[in-house]
């Protein structure tokens, strides 16, 4: 009976419900600071939490694993745990919030991006190839003028997706890279155009021109090496963070969310 007693007392004190750790990914920081990074991967475990350290005049962006998105205003400090986040959480569906894209960015008119980057159609390709990554997370017209103040575009595969929100328009996109110069139509009701064989090594970075009928852009590209975002999606935005493509890691946690 003592060693039943025992058993028993052993199995009341073993944690067998405590909480799972959790993941949280900084894709967005603005102002840069150096101690707080996009890319980085805060984990709690039981019992030994991390703290996000948000320095005063800062926001910051987190991912977590379940989808939901955070938004953080410094000076705060937070433990890296959902419960505690919560304050911070980007709800959906409220009329007075578009979403996580138009929240960081803060340009009018966003709404549509936030729903399209969410169901991005396939490219075709395999689910999970690059190609199909591609497609997902293109470089999106109306967003040129944040690309061309320094962020980077992460290009997937040897090939350059534009895309546009409003087919309602008739336009040429043009690209210039390396002496060449590329031009497709946008055809009625067609929302995107593929630029293949760019021939930009992995790893490498470019500039490119990006021209339409109303503006020219001159963005800088980073291809990543094959393979790179083969993992889930929260590995994905921690990738495209780090490198600091920020548009798409935010693109990915908008599809995270509406899984």
């Amino acid at each position: 009976m003592v060693r039943i007693a025992v058993a028993c007392l052993i199995w009341l004190l073993t944690p067998a419900f405590a909480p799972a750790a959790e993941q949280f990914v900084v894709i967005h920081v603005e102002p840069a600071v150096p101690d707080l990074v996009p890319g980085a991967v805060y984990r709690s475990e039981p019992g030994a939490p991390e703290f996000v350290f948000v320095p005063a005049g800062v926001k910051a962006v987190l991912l977590g694993e379940s989808g939901a998105s955070y938004v953080i205003e410094g000076r705060a400090a937070v433990e890296a745990r959902g419960e505690a986040l919560e304050t911070f959480r980007l709800r959906r569906g409220q009329e007075d919030n578009a979403g996580l894209l138009q929240l960081v960015l803060g340009v009018a008119g966003l709404e549509d991006i936030t729903a399209a980057s969410r169901k991005l159609p396939s490219s075709g390709r395999p689910a999970g190839s690059d190609e199909d990554a591609a497609a997902r997370l293109p470089l999106i017209i109306e967003l040129l003028a944040r690309m061309g103040r320094g962020e980077p575009f992460c290009l997937i595969a040897d090939a350059l997706v534009v895309r546009r929100l409003d087919a309602r328009f008739l336009d040429r996109v043009r690209i210039e890279f390396g002496g060449r110069v590329i031009e497709e139509n946008w055809l009625p009701n067609r929302i995107a155009v593929r630029f293949a064989g760019l021939g930009i090594a992995e790893g490498a970075r470019a500039e490119l021109k990006v021209a339409t009928k109303v503006e020219e852009r001159a963005i800088t590209v980073l291809r990543l090496p094959a393979g790179t975002l083969g993992g889930e999606a929260f590995a994905n935005a921690a990738a495209l963070a780090k490198r600091g493509c920020t548009v798409q890691a935010m693109m990915v946690a908008e599809q995270l969310a509406g899984q």
